[in-house]
């Protein structure tokens, strides 16, 4: 006996009407399993998730009496593998992930899906005591239905570095490159009782920011 939402639409003008009601049949169930190791400078991490949704929301048309029962049901499935390489001077992580989604909705009768292939690279060095340097890589491939081939792929490239100043490192200079190949896509899908979303939205190309950061320290 959820609260859901019934959608009343006018097919001539567009209108539509939404309001809670309370309905049967929304449901979720989430399953996690998680592996660690450490041996020595070296950790592993196995991530298996399972996710299941199911929703359910009335839609009628002002043309006709009653409405139709809108039920989708979504499945979700990320494997996450990462391992990582942490010696005393800094670090390095190595990940790879698989995010699998499919969505079903009984009343339109579409079925969509979406894969989602990553691999990446990411490492932080201490150099000379006050300097330390980092960087990560990102490659993402991804297809399924309706998917527009200039979202298939994506490159990440990010490059940060920090030197702090003086005996008591009271001072910061840092300096980051966000985005070096200028290729993030903020690409979002979701999916609803009623409806299927996509989101595309505009992304500042790739951009340098440097900053300047003083501790006073200062102690009552």
């Amino acid at each position: 006996n959820d609260i859901t939402q019934k959608i009343t639409y006018n097919s001539q003008t567009g209108y539509r009407e939404t309001y809670p009601i309370n309905i049967n049949g929304n449901n979720s169930l989430t399953s996690t399993l998680q592996w660690n190791k450490t041996i020595g400078y070296f950790s592993f991490n196995i991530n298996e998730n399972i996710n299941y949704n199911n929703q359910v929301s009335l839609i009628g048309s002002k043309d006709k009496t009653g409405a139709d029962r809108s039920k989708t049901r979504e499945l979700g499935i990320l494997n996450k593998f990462q391992t990582a390489y942490r010696p005393d001077w800094g670090s390095i992580e190595l990940t790879g992930e698989y995010f699998f989604r499919q969505s079903q909705n009984s009343l339109q009768q579409i079925n969509v899906f979406s894969r989602d292939y990553k691999i990446g690279i990411a490492g932080q060095a201490d150099l000379f005591k006050n300097f330390q340097i980092n960087s990560d890589f990102n490659y993402t491939y991804r297809n399924g239905t309706g998917i527009d081939k200039n979202y298939n792929s994506e490159m990440l490239w990010n490059l940060g570095a920090t030197l702090l100043l003086f005996k008591n490192k009271s001072t910061e200079l840092s300096f980051y490159w966000a985005d070096i190949l200028k290729q993030r896509k903020n690409y979002v899908r979701s999916v609803t009782a009623d409806s299927f979303y996509e989101y595309h939205t505009q992304q500042i190309p790739g951009y340098i920011l440097f900053s300047l950061k003083y501790n006073f320290n200062i102690q009552p």
